[in-house]
């Protein structure tokens, strides 16, 4: 089985339900999209040390294809 890079997009909260952390991060190198998962929350428990839950609202292989963006710094096609 070879190994893949996840993007997961998750809102990390505190042990008393506040926002600490909203984004998408890069999880490189696990063989799962599960064991990726479980990556990102060890990280953020080491992170955070008030850390409570993590929501993750998606989870996708990323794939390596840069978007227009990445080459010029912006997508003029978004309004």
């Amino acid at each position: 089985m070879t190994n893949k890079n996840y993007i997961i997009d998750y809102i990390c909260y505190s042990s008393g339900g506040i926002v600490l952390h909203d984004g998408k991060m890069r999880v490189k190198n696990r063989a799962s999209d599960f064991e990726a998962k479980c990556s990102l929350e060890d990280f953020l428990k080491r992170k955070y040390e008030n850390f409570g839950s993590l929501v993750i609202r998606s989870c996708v292989i990323d794939l390596g294809i840069p978007g227009f963006g990445d080459f010029f710094g912006f997508n003029p096609f978004n309004s």
